[in-house]
């Protein structure tokens, strides 16, 4: 069956396209930017109903990851213009078009709400209520799930991903994800200090692998989640794999929103992004611990180690010129 993969371009839909190929399923690549290296790929906004219809004309089911990925955008409404008008024009278009499965690529970061506890353990069944998200990103992705379950289509799919890192291709942008952002501005030296906290990281190419299993996993949502570390751990075996130094000052709660909040109102003046921000400060700050156990067992998905991911990231940022 012909597979559809909207944000097809970008760092983890060129991996789900490989894992694709990989297990000899033909897809179709959609998004805003070209893929001069595939063919069949359509070029279009999610937004453009003619351009859903090209992409949509023959497939037998999507994975839908296009969308905005980062926590912080100068205009908030953009959230609910693309990840959720977005979601639910394609997955109506796709109902209308008789596919039943369709796969959504939401994020673990509506798990976690303002009256998580730190260090709390949190699974895909967990929901808080969309008020205690952080941020407009988090709601957006919420709002986006509940625009999938609402179009009626027969097998809805959703993949909730920690933050994904490893390798990209030569033609990407080197920050376009948050986490790798953060790789690559601890390796550049320009992280003065860290937060305390714990993440979880999950390799690009496992996540990749567990959204095309998710092609024909039962209809539900599932936890795509690598390894939980430590942020001074990860920050150890930085260093040991680049050979670069890494901050040694911890920062209090307190100092990083203060400083997420300047950098912030910085970017809403300039338009760059900030470093760091509120709502992710505030996630990062409950270091939870994800349970992705029965996820990855129902998609047949065993995390590669995390040093692997890191040395494969850390080696295609120098390549690309970012670290």
């Amino acid at each position: 069956m012909t597979v559809l993969v909207t944000g097809a371009a970008g760092f983890i839909g060129r991996h789900v396209l490989d894992a694709l190929a990989e297990a000899g399923r033909p897809a179709r690549g959609f998004d805003l930017a070209p893929l001069p290296d595939a063919r069949g790929h359509v070029v279009g906004d999610l937004l453009d109903p003619a351009a859903v219809a090209t992409a949509l004309a023959g497939v037998e089911a999507v994975i839908h990851i296009a969308g905005i990925g980062v926590l912080w955008q100068r205009d908030p409404a953009a959230y609910e213009r693309v990840n959720v008008d977005g979601t639910r024009r394609l997955a109506e278009a796709a109902q209308a078009a008789g596919i039943r499965r369709v796969v959504l690529m939401s994020s673990a970061v509506t798990l976690v709400g303002a009256a998580t506890a730190r260090g709390a353990v949190v699974t895909p069944a967990g929901q808080p209520p969309e008020d205690t998200l952080f941020g407009a990103y988090a709601r957006s992705k919420r709002r986006a799930e509940a625009a999938l379950a609402g179009a009626g289509l027969a097998e809805p799919v959703v993949v909730l991903p920690t933050a994904p890192v490893g390798p990209g291709h030569q033609q990407q942008d080197a920050r376009g994800t948050e986490p790798m952002a953060m790789l690559a501005d601890l390796l550049g030296g320009r992280t003065p200090a860290y937060l305390d906290c714990r993440l979880d990281l999950i390799d690009v190419r496992d996540l990749a692998r567990a959204i095309v299993a998710a092609l024909t996993a039962p209809p539900g949502r599932y936890l795509a989640a690598g390894h939980g570390v430590e942020f001074r751990a990860l920050l150890a075996t930085l260093g040991e794999l680049s050979g670069r130094p890494m901050p040694r000052h911890r920062v209090p709660q307190r100092l990083a929103l203060a400083a997420a909040a300047a950098q912030e109102a910085i970017a809403r003046r300039t338009g760059k992004p900030p470093q760091a921000t509120l709502a992710g400060v505030r996630i990062a700050a409950k270091s939870v611990r994800y349970d992705a156990a029965r996820s990855l067992d129902t998609l047949r998905v065993v995390p590669r180690p995390l040093a692997a991911s890191l040395g494969d990231a850390i080696q295609w940022l120098r390549r690309v010129g970012a670290a």
